[in-house]
């Protein structure tokens, strides 16, 4: 028996939108080595009931834009010394917050909390939280593969400007963002904090899209067996298969919130460009001390000077990033809408079933 709803059939199931990236035509990727070893767990200490109870550890990868990976068992203290978030921010990563999507951006720092992907990048190196666990270990393997960075000196580099192309071709939303040096020509990678947020909602993106087809095979099945039989236990199955679309939802919505809040915040966006931001600094300080070494310079002239060197480049990098958020933002929206069309249809079904 023909099936009552097109949109539900095998053809249908196939999402329109891939799990584009925009710095993927950019990626490197070459064979790496098993993943190191975590260390072994101190074990716990007897200490008195007067005495205070010692941090809990927990299992960190450490990978620097060399290549440098390790697995290191560390407290909270540790983990804000080394990446400079203050501790109130590490909070963030608890369970307690853990379906709280949240891309918090501090002076030295982005922390990233999508779902199941939970990582602190700094401008050398990136933190992923519990990196062995069974969902987290693809978009590990992505990062592996991906570092060392081909453009190590891309601190160093002056005159950088951002080239988006968008295409779309047979359905599929192609996306590129390169940076081009405008004196050389020459092609560079996207800073190392916008490649991290890339590859967490690729990863964040491709799960939604997988448990979505999910869904959608298993409200197949059971339409086609309430097309059979019209029992309690099938009007159960439409009932848990309404329930788990409304909390997926709840997780797509927020993971777009969370996108749109910056795309709408620009001094939140510039605030995530934390390659520039140093440079930007260091730049600043060479230049005061430059322009202190002439006198005949006024405080004005050295004003108008920093300023420049640190806002340029800020605007730049500020626009990557807007064109990699719009981009993943396009892809949130059509999972969103997926997951409407399949519920209301399966709500409009369930109504009509218990009043018949």
């Amino acid at each position: 028996m023909a099936l009552p709803c097109a949109f539900l059939s095998a053809a249908a199931t196939t999402s329109s939108f891939s799990s584009s990236s925009v710095s993927r035509r950019c990626r490197s990727v070459h064979q790496v080595p098993s993943l190191p070893r975590p260390p072994l767990a101190p074990p716990a200490r007897v200490v008195g009931k007067s005495k205070r109870k010692a941090a809990s550890t927990r299992l960190w990868m450490r990978l620097d834009r060399r290549g440098g990976c390790e697995m290191v068992m560390c407290d909270k203290a540790f983990v804000a010394r080394r990446s400079g978030l203050p501790a109130r921010d590490l909070r963030v990563l608890g369970p307690l917050l853990r379906r709280s999507p949240s891309i918090l951006a501090r002076e030295k720092a982005m922390l990233i909390n999508l779902e199941f992907i939970r990582a602190i990048v700094t401008a050398d190196e990136v933190l992923v939280l519990e990196p062995l666990a069974h969902e987290v270990l693809p978009f590990v393997e992505k990062l592996r593969k991906h570092f060392p960075l081909n453009s190590l000196n891309s601190l160093d580099a002056d005159g950088v400007s951002s080239h988006v192309h968008m295409d779309n071709q047979d359905g599929k939303l192609a996306q590129h963002v390169t940076c081009l040096n405008e004196e050389e020509g020459t092609e560079h990678e996207l800073p190392i904090e916008f490649q991290v947020l890339d590859f967490a909602l690729e990863a964040v993106c491709s799960s939604y899209n997988s448990t979505v087809s999910d869904l959608n095979r298993h409200a197949v099945a059971v339409l086609d067996d309430l097309i059979k039989s019209v029992s309690t236990r099938n009007l159960e199955r439409v009932r848990s298969l309404k329930s788990s679309l409304t909390c997926l939802l709840a997780s797509v919505q927020k993971v777009r919130d969370e996108v749109v809040h910056i795309l709408d915040d620009n001094e939140t966006m510039a605030h995530l460009c934390i390659t520039r931001t140093r440079k930007g600094q260091k730049e600043e300080v060479k230049s005061i001390f430059f322009q202190e070494t002439r006198l005949c310079r006024t405080n004005s002239s050295i004003e108008k000077s920093t300023s420049i060197c640190t806002s340029v480049p800020l605007d730049s990098d500020a626009h990557m990033l807007d064109m990699l958020l719009e981009a993943y933002f396009k892809q949130l929206d059509g999972i969103r809408n997926r997951i409407f069309l399949v519920s209301s249809f399966l709500s409009f079904l369930f109504c009509s079933l218990q009043s018949s």
